[in-house]
């Protein structure tokens, strides 16, 4: 699972508009977006603001599950 999908499993667990996330972020709705579709990489500021406006820890956006 890629850090798009975890970012928008997040979001939507939340109940959490992308709007509101990308604004709390400090980042452009489109630029969200494409995190999350796979069509660009987050620095790592970026998801700690993502994280931040999530309300999780980076480690929750890249860590892998146990299998």
């Amino acid at each position: 699972m890629h850090i798009g999908t975890r970012i928008e499993e997040a979001r939507t667990a939340r109940g959490i508009p992308l709007a509101h996330v990308a604004r709390a972020a400090g980042i452009s709705y489109e630029g969200l977006h494409n995190i999350i579709t796979g069509r660009a990489s987050p620095r790592l500021s970026t998801l700690e603001r993502i994280a931040a406006a999530l309300g999780i820890e980076v480690r929750d956006l890249v860590a892998r599950p146990e299998e």
